[in-house]
């Protein structure tokens, strides 16, 4: 009995060890459970800060690159507003298909702003010219405009004076799918394309139509400039005005046609130009076609061409000791184009032709245009600017828009009926032929 007592005892000694060895390890457990639950989540909210963190640097990293242009994305505008308010570096632009008249906007913005406006915009500035409103994109670099290259995107302005679009001190230009123009066909004297001191720039699948006065005007130290399947077609004087260069400029499988007159490329020392797989109209092939300074490849020429009158020793001989004064007609000086031919040097007698090179490498020359109302503009080494002009039978009298006044006295060489124009400008004379 006392045996069975014994042994009853044991199990049960047993049986309460296991008991309490089985209530340790579970709270144990729960204790072990319950600290890797809690560095678990301690861990998950380290991570889920730091992952808040790196989206944040992500975004601000994101906003400075876009500030800076390298990664924004396409912007798509249907509204010259739009477009506008999209210009900056880096700047993807994407016109939806239609007609738009920039006109319209920045001229009533222009009325009701002025130079607030531009100083809102640093990229674009609206610009005042003769008879209206232009736009000048100015220091972008990266920018890329594209309008619909299987439905029409055409861009116009109606003043006669203004570029459809001009641009400044840029870098990495490229324009795709866009058909440009004025409102109107006859006399302008703004070109569709200006670039003024840009470099490299990429035209492709563009229609530039006249008027403008050329399609593409190229000036102080532009260059590296591709055309790509493009047309430039009707303008008023010529598809191109190439002028102290910096770069190449080359075209391919383009069409230039329909010029009332003459392109006009000054090869500079850094300049050169080249047309491949290129068709030219009449006049573009009276003007490249024997022009030296450039190079052409498989290029399709018009059969009705002429020599042009230009090169002045091969055309004119110069006797400026044979001139006459003359009296001046209104009527025989509208709507005329004057180029300068000679320097003077009032005191020293000394004549240098023009154009003539200056030691920085840059050309001299001297333009001039009198329209039959009144206006015309005048260039002088690239500095282009509108002016008035009146005359009576001695002088023509021409005020340029910053208010100077030049004076101007007709004559003609050597007893013939041809009349040239002695301008009278600084301390300077200028003979226009």
């Amino acid at each position: 009995m006392r045996r069975n007592e014994s042994i009853f005892c044991k199990w049960c000694v047993l049986l309460l060890l296991v008991c309490m060895l089985s209530g340790c390890g579970k709270e144990n457990s729960e204790q072990t459970v319950a600290e890797e639950t809690s560095a678990v989540a301690e861990e998950q909210n380290t991570l889920e800060k730091a992952g808040k963190e790196t989206a944040s640097e992500a975004e601000n990293q994101t906003a400075s690159e876009n500030e800076t242009g390298e990664f924004s994305e396409a912007v798509q505008v249907d509204t010259v507003e739009d477009f506008l308010e999209a210009i900056q570096p880096g700047a993807t632009i994407l016109f939806a298909p239609g007609y738009y008249n920039f006109s319209q906007y920045i001229e009533e913005v222009w009325a009701e702003e002025g130079e607030t406006w531009n100083k809102n915009h640093p990229y674009v500035n609206l610009k005042e010219c003769f008879d209206g409103v232009e736009i000048v994109i100015q220091r972008v670099d990266g920018l890329f405009i594209s309008g619909d290259n299987e439905n029409l995107t055409e861009i116009v302005i109606d003043p006669r004076y203004a570029q459809v679009l001009n641009f400044e001190e840029c870098n990495n230009i490229s324009l795709s799918g866009l058909t440009m123009g004025h409102t109107e066909i006859g006399d302008c004297s703004g070109n569709v394309l200006n670039f003024y001191g840009c470099q490299n720039i990429n035209l492709s699948a563009m229609d530039l139509y006249g008027c403008g006065v050329y399609g593409i005007g190229s000036y102080d130290g532009t260059g590296e400039m591709y055309v790509y399947s493009s047309t430039i077609r009707d303008c008023a004087y010529g598809a191109l005005e190439i002028l102290d260069g910096d770069g190449r400029f080359e075209f391919r499988n383009c069409s230039l046609t329909g010029s009332e007159a003459y392109d006009r490329y000054e090869k500079s020392p850094h300049s050169e130009l080249a047309f491949y797989e290129c068709m030219f109209g009449d006049n573009e092939t009276s003007y490249y076609m024997f022009l030296e300074d450039i190079y052409t490849e498989d290029c399709i020429w018009s059969e009705n061409c002429t020599y042009p009158e230009y090169g002045y020793d091969e055309w004119v001989v110069f006797e400026p000791e044979t001139m006459e004064d003359v009296v001046i007609d209104k009527k025989s000086l509208d709507d005329t184009f004057w180029e300068g031919y000679a320097l003077v040097n009032p005191e020293s007698g000394e004549t240098v032709m023009i154009p003539y090179e200056e030691a920085d490498g840059t050309y001299n020359r001297v333009s001039l245009e009198l329209y039959a109302d009144g206006t015309g503009w005048y260039e002088n080494t690239g500095e282009y600017s509108n002016i008035t002009w009146e005359c009576d039978e001695d002088r023509v009298y021409i005020t340029l828009e910053d208010g100077w006044n030049y004076y101007i006295t007709a004559y003609t060489m050597g007893g013939e009926s041809t009349i040239w124009l002695l301008m009278e400008i600084e301390e300077c004379l200028v003979w226009l032929y």
